[in-house]
């Protein structure tokens, strides 16, 4: 453990936070959501679902001190039976969720879900976890989430020009070249879960030949489809360093097995182009990184600094470990704020000069000059690299409100 990772008393600042699970799991076409929980571990998520426009795709449970001393099994089918006979249309695929206490109670979550599968065989049912004690485990809420949304996929037949990518709620920005390099290796389909709006046609995913990984929470899943498709997958995140997209796109070659034909000059001069446009929109204003925003933030921030930037601090509550090695290149460089530190209330941190990429850095400066980025949406190779490049020149001449941005996103915290 890095030392500003110490495990004691924490603040969440009101811009610490992503997707909900709601919000993950109605990606799901033709899906519904169930919790099951104490009325007081429903209302945020509640509110939530109210206030983003997913009321009609959620349900809740609440469960009371009887029902948990006796355990709540009952609660479960009679909470799936009243939910379904109040919905204008029976969804296709159905999420149950316990909370914490069901790591104290204990319940057969596997029998409950083939009990429901077997009563109701015209939906397909499946369970995850409101478990933030997990968040320090293998397997936190949004990783098991990720794991039952495509655990619904059955084993099909290959389709041997064809690719998942996972774990991005976003589908990279069709205008990039990854699209075209992917073609260039003889893959003609490749498939996204924001691609589908109903439920069968998502089942096709399971006739993908592969699996790329983009992003961390989907590595847990890429393995169990693996071992249940027999599909191979590649974690390959997102990067903004040149040398490493051209020794991504070589992975990726290597991993379909196929030599791209794809000609990257026009991309490479375009982005060093973007880069030297970017480089003099900020003319030495100090650059603060979070790690909500990219993936790789310590590598954003080796490679920035290595072109020119200046770079005053990553903000992040700990160091990936594919992220590593530049976290050792740039420690003792930049500064490294933990958005969960107790110290971030002293507003020690205050910079407001400072053009920041990502809510959490935004709002531990106080500037208000902000790069509108989260999870690396949208953003992959070459094309990501002159994006980020163009919103960091733009943050740098326009102030925006901090408040405006992350309700208009959906931050959950």
């Amino acid at each position: 453990m890095h030392d500003f990772c110490a495990q004691t008393l924490r603040y969440t600042a009101p811009s610490h936070g992503d997707w909900g699970l709601v919000r993950i799991v109605s990606l799901l076409p033709e899906s519904h959501i169930m919790f099951v929980c104490p009325a007081a571990c429903g209302r945020h998520g509640a509110l939530g679902a109210v206030d983003k426009g997913y009321k009609n795709r959620v349900a809740y449970v609440y469960v009371d001190r009887s029902d948990i001393i006796a355990g709540y099994d009952g609660c479960i089918f009679d909470g799936v039976a009243q939910t379904l006979s109040m919905l204008p249309k029976r969804p296709k695929c159905f999420m149950v969720y316990v909370s914490c206490l069901d790591n104290l109670i204990g319940t057969d979550m596997d029998a409950v879900v083939a009990e429901l599968n077997t009563k109701y065989p015209d939906i397909k049912f499946n369970y995850g976890r409101m478990n933030p004690i997990s968040l320090e485990g293998n397997t936190p809420p949004a990783v098991s989430t990720t794991d039952a949304m495509f655990g619904f996929l059955e084993p099909a037949a290959k389709e041997a020009d064809s690719l998942n990518m996972l774990g991005n709620f976003v589908d990279k920005d069709h205008e990039g070249e990854l699209y075209a390099f992917l073609k260039s290796c003889g893959i003609n389909t490749a498939r996204h879960l924001s691609h589908y709006s109903t439920f069968d046609a998502y089942m096709e995913m399971a006739r993908s030949a592969y699996n790329l990984v983009l992003s961390p929470i989907a590595k847990y899943a890429a393995a169990n489809l693996q071992a249940k498709h027999n599909t191979p997958f590649l974690f390959i995140p997102a990067t903004y360093d040149t040398d490493e997209i051209a020794e991504n796109y070589s992975k990726i070659s290597a991993f379909i097995g196929s030599a791209a034909s794809y000609d990257f000059n026009a991309d490479i001069a375009e982005t060093e182009r973007a880069i030297e446009t970017a480089k003099a929109a900020l003319s030495d204003r100090p650059v603060s990184i979070s790690s909500e925003a990219v993936i790789k933030p310590f590598t954003l921030a080796r490679f920035l600094l290595k072109r020119g930037f200046n770079i005053a601090s990553v903000v992040t509550e700990e160091v990936a470990a594919f992220d590593a090695d530049a976290y050792d290149d740039v420690k003792n460089q930049v500064e490294v704020i933990n958005p969960l530190g107790t110290d971030v209330i002293d507003f020690k941190h205050r910079r407001p000069e400072v053009v920041a990429i990502g809510y959490d850095a935004a709002y531990i400066t106080g500037s208000s000059h902000i790069v509108n980025l989260q999870g690396d949406q949208g953003l992959f190779g070459y094309h990501g690299t002159q994006t980020l490049m163009r919103l960091l020149a733009e943050a740098a001449m326009v102030e925006s409100d901090l408040k405006a941005l992350m309700d208009e996103y959906g931050l959950v915290v």
